[in-house]
């Protein structure tokens, strides 16, 4: 379990596809064929087609953006309301669930959808991306989030009233990938009660050379991500990078 599983955290899974027109032959129609079979899974959804070879498909919980060059996996809580005759309606809360156990339903979801599209020997991808994303209230923030929430306002004796940043640092190399992360935090402090701490963990490895796009070593690859992005939000949460 990381940190993450012990707040409301958000998952979303993200494939940077690379640039190839060629790719496009028999685009969309692998997009209705993958809208079909959630179909028959989840049941309704709907098909937005946002411009010239680019989709969103969302399907109870879960949007898909498929387009030439990201193919982007979001989950998300739904809020149901109950109507009762002669009354207002009950909102109700959705479960709660484990941020690790949502992102295996995203890799189960993006196996599906790359089951439809590696068929196209064209299709090649250059980054893959795992994020996490949550809007905490004071108590709820880890000991990493306000240690690095200190050091950013440490020039200024810790007097931030409002802060919305995006650091973007280069994390470890190899010979044929390198991995980066984007740390995302926003808040104000008159308004924390009303709107609190969005934090956000975008945790990106880029390969040097485009990778085939087919099922199975996407996949690999995606896990390999995922378990080196978990590795690094735990280390972030706990306040374990080197702030000296």
């Amino acid at each position: 379990m990381i940190w993450l599983d012990s707040v409301l955290a958000i998952p979303i899974i993200g494939i940077r596809l690379r640039n190839n027109y060629k790719a496009a032959i028999g685009f969309e129609s692998r997009v209705m064929t993958f809208a079909d079979t959630l179909y028959q899974s989840d049941g309704d959804l709907t098909v937005e087609q946002k411009g010239p070879w680019s989709y969103k498909i969302n399907s109870k919980e879960y949007t898909f953006h498929i387009n030439m060059n990201d193919l982007v996996i979001k989950f998300a809580y739904l809020m149901s309301d109950n109507r009762r005759a002669g009354g207002f309606p009950v909102i109700e809360k959705p479960e709660v669930r484990l941020y690790t156990e949502i992102m295996r339903d995203l890799i189960k979801h993006l196996g599906n959808l790359l089951s439809v599209f590696s068929k196209n020997e064209s299709l090649c991808y250059n980054r893959v991306g795992i994020m996490a994303e949550s809007n905490l209230d004071e108590d709820s923030l880890p000991p990493g989030v306000i240690r690095y929430i200190e050091h950013t306002g440490s020039p200024w004796q810790n007097s931030l009233v409002k802060v919305k940043s995006n650091v973007l640092s280069k994390l470890d190399s190899e010979e044929g990938y390198y991995d980066q992360c984007h740390h995302i935090v926003e808040f104000e402090k008159e308004k924390i009660e009303e709107k609190g701490y969005r934090i956000a963990l975008d945790w990106q490895r880029n390969y040097k050379e485009a990778r085939r796009a087919t099922q199975k070593e996407t996949i690999t690859d995606v896990i390999e991500c995922k378990e080196k992005a978990f590795e690094y939000f735990d280390k972030f949460g706990e306040g374990n990078l080197n702030y000296e």
